[in-house]
């Protein structure tokens, strides 16, 4: 038995979707694309009360790693397999 349930990664659709720039998914590791650096990977996806799409990203760096930031879709891209 493991100590984590984790998610399988999939594709949310919304109601707003041309808010989406990319077809990100829970378990895609994804980084902050200005300013400080924050590479991790998504947890969660969900829309606000506005409607607005918004992913939770959980943090890889060693020494914040478990942390969590909320971002919307145009402040985060996806990394590549290298990484």
């Amino acid at each position: 038995m493991t100590d984590k349930f984790i998610l399988p990664p999939r594709t949310i659709k919304f109601q707003n979707e041309e808010e989406m720039t990319e077809e990100l998914k829970i378990g895609d590791r994804v980084e902050k694309v200005k300013g400080y650096r924050w590479p991790g990977v998504i947890v969660a996806i969900f829309e606000t009360t506005q409607g607005k799409l918004r992913y939770v990203v959980e943090c890889t760096v060693p020494e914040v790693a478990g942390a969590l930031h909320i971002y919307a879709p145009e402040q985060i891209a996806a990394l590549g397999d290298t990484q």
